[in-house]
């Protein structure tokens, strides 16, 4: 299995013939202004699958030197390293596994330890934050899963997952030792969270046709990775279509019933910014997951804005100005920096080079479809920027409006849901463990639920189906935990 942190790697390009376009950063600026100004509301899926996505991408992707860049110069993707490996592995839950010291194992039972979070001044919690160190740092693989308070909760939830496992492996087979537990639990952990994605997440977010094509019936169109040449992160992918996601956020979220949160007080929530001034978590900010994904029928779940081409998002970290600001300039700025072609050049490159359904291949959008009104009847783009960015349109914001026209922003549109589709069915076609690879048995712990049973993959011909009817989905997992 690969190891999470031992990897490095480098990007590619989905669409090598298509060039790249070099926007006026001055534009960009003020693009990214109207973003902050205009006023379109949109309702998109449930608001976990915000966060399950921020998790997804840190699993993917990892910057050696992260991103923290004026976005100034142009940079070339050879000097763009993954220190990641660019697979679903959980390699920010598991690092280099049972002996990697950023992460707290207990070494008598292959559980992960957890943290604690307080409920009153005498009395803490076990189990309800992340494990942290004494000054609150998270003693996790990937500390960017503690850049806000959902991320974190999150991704405590898997290792409340792992743990689960390990108990159900230490009943049905008592001779195993923990490090046999730890790394049986993992695989177990990976594959089940792979269909999450795969079968849960991905169907949401994606043109459901697009999803048919591509991840049912196991179809590539534009790209495919050829093994023994190690797996490299599609830029357009990275850079573009898997940042929909900062559309989504909310300005605020009910943690629990009547504990309303800002976004910027849920970014402070973290061990680097102090958890919000205490010591520990306190507990009426755990996260309620019936508010943020349909565990139980009788709770009113909130949901993520839509995906559109509006964020007025201005994100503020305290002592980290380079991580600071509007969250549409850094995407626009991001994506020139690294060459990205506009969406019409991609669109163009894909009709000449490339034999895609047409129930799924991308069309060019319209002029008034790139620059829609907001729900106050004002364009997105006055007349400066429109006549540029109407016909040159950067990736990030044509995938924005491309939702926008064709779902109605409840999830990508053809080009965004092609260049996310392809990704991930190369990304899980090379990752160790793999549904697509493996089959594996049925355990006791999932068959609590008299619905859902673990599938047994096999790779056919045409199509990937489990055998059974019911996919497992993060909601699924989530009910675990809370012995639902």
């Amino acid at each position: 299995m690969p190891n999470g942190n031992t990897f490095t790697g480098n990007f590619t390009r989905m669409f090598p013939y298509a060039e790249a376009t070099n926007f006026d950063k001055s534009k960009l600026i003020k693009l990214a202004d109207r973003l902050q100004e205009s006023y379109l509301r949109l309702k998109g899926p449930l608001a976990g699958y915000t966060y399950f996505g921020q998790f997804i991408a840190h699993d993917l992707t990892h910057l050696k030197g992260s991103e923290e860049t004026s976005h100034g110069n142009p940079e070339a993707l050879a000097d763009l390293e993954l220190i990641c490996t660019p697979t679903l592995d959980l390699s920010g839950v598991y690092g280099e596994g049972f002996f990697d010291p950023a992460i707290r194992v207990e070494r008598e039972t292959g559980k992960f330890s957890l943290g604690y979070c307080q409920k009153t001044k005498t009395k803490l919690i076990y189990g309800g934050d992340i494990p942290r160190g004494p000054n609150k740092e998270p003693q996790i693989a990937d500390p960017r899963n503690d850049a806000n308070l959902i991320l974190a909760q999150l991704h405590l939830q898997f290792l409340k997952l792992h743990n689960l496992i390990v108990d159900d492996f230490s009943v049905r087979s008592p001779e195993l030792n923990p490090i046999e537990k730890f790394n049986s639990a993992r695989v177990q952990l990976i594959l089940l969270y792979q269909e999450a994605v795969f079968f849960d997440y991905l169907k949401k977010m994606l043109n459901p046709m697009t999803w048919r094509k591509i991840i049912l019936q196991n179809n590539s169109y534009v790209w495919e990775h050829k093994p023994p040449n190690p797996l490299e992160m599609p830029i357009e992918f990275s850079a573009a279509a898997f940042r929909f996601g900062h559309t989504m956020l909310r300005k605020r979220y009910d943690v629990q019933q009547g504990v309303r949160l800002n976004l910027d007080s849920v970014l402070k929530h973290t061990g680097l910014l102090g958890l919000g001034g205490t010591q520990f978590l306190q507990s009426k900010k755990q996260v309620n997951w019936n508010l943020f994904f349909d565990l139980s029928s009788n709770q009113r779940v909130t949901l993520a804005n839509g995906i559109r081409p509006s964020t007025s998002l201005d994100i503020n970290v305290p002592g980290r100005p380079k991580l600071s600001g509007p969250i549409g300039l850094k995407n626009l700025l991001r994506g020139n920096q690294v060459g990205l072609p506009s969406a019409q050049n991609i669109i163009n490159d894909i009709t000449e080079h490339y034999s895609v359904d047409p129930e799924i291949k991308p069309s060019l959008l319209a002029r008034e479809e790139i620059n829609p009104k907001d729900t106050n009847e004002k364009p997105i783009m006055d007349e400066s920027i429109a006549s540029v960015f109407t016909e040159n349109t950067p990736l990030w914001y044509y995938i924005l409006a491309e939702s926008l026209n064709e779902q109605d922003g409840k999830r990508l549109g053809k080009l965004g849901s092609l260049i996310v589709a392809e990704t991930f069915k190369n990304v899980l076609q090379e990752s160790t463990p793999s549904i697509f690879k493996e089959g594996f048995a049925e355990t006791n712990l999932l068959n609590r639920n008299a619905e859902l049973a673990l599938p047994d993959y096999q790779l056919m011909s045409e199509d990937i189906r489990p055998q059974h009817n019911q996919f497992v989905t993060i909601t699924d997992l989530l009910r675990l935990n809370s012995g639902m």
